[in-house]
């Protein structure tokens, strides 16, 4: 016999859920769960899993596009004045769940803590879980930032220009005890603010 995880979602399931859900005229999620357990006799969801998934998954007004910088932007800026409300953040975006909301501003904490991990040089790396580490001040300005573009950083002023040119120039950097070559802007302007904070020692070579 087999058996059915009652926490996953299958794709009959799925597509039976969302027939019952545009067709109904107001979302009673304990009915909407009852047809769906009559429907389907293995399905055993909860109006409270049916109303979770239509609307963080299902939901056909949702935006599944990726995000953009000026999103990630404003989803930092929102973090930092209203916290981890994700449900209230959610509503500053154009048809992002909540769900979609927390679980991207956590992959851009991820993001900067493997960098942070990878360039820290003999600095303690931060092993510590996200939310524990954002409980700490000295990383709270460095993690909680936008992700930096993947393409190649365009200079929108005098500073960044000059970082830009030396770049392209040469790509010899010194971390305290390690000696690394970077090959992207991105990731020397995220040295910059690491050096900023205190955090990792930062010497640039210029050639003569």
């Amino acid at each position: 016999m087999v058996k059915y995880n009652s926490r996953t979602w299958t794709s009959d399931e799925d597509l039976i859920l969302t027939e019952i859900a545009l067709n109904a005229k107001t979302k009673r999620w304990n009915a909407i769960s009852k047809k769906l357990c009559l429907r389907l006799k293995f399905s055993h969801k909860t109006g409270k899993q049916c109303r979770e998934r239509w609307v963080n998954y299902l939901n056909p007004k949702l935006h599944h596009e990726p995000w953009t910088s000026a999103e990630e932007d404003k989803l930092i800026e929102l973090f930092k004045v209203i916290g981890k409300k994700w449900t209230k953040i959610s509503t500053y975006f154009n048809n992002r769940s909540a769900n979609s909301v927390k679980n991207h501003f956590y992959a851009l904490i991820r993001k900067n803590i493997r960098r942070y991990n990878k360039y820290s040089g003999a600095r303690k790396k931060i092993t510590e879980k996200v939310n524990d580490a954002l409980n700490y001040p000295d990383f709270y300005k460095l993690l909680v930032a936008p992700s930096l573009p993947k393409k190649k950083f365009e200079a929108i002023d005098s500073k960044t220009q000059k970082w830009s040119n030396m770049l392209e120039q040469r790509h010899i950097f010194d971390i305290e005890d390690n000696n690394e070559v970077c090959q992207k802007i991105d990731e020397a302007l995220f040295f910059t603010e690491m050096q900023k904070t205190g955090l990792c020692m930062f010497y640039l070579f210029l050639p003569n």
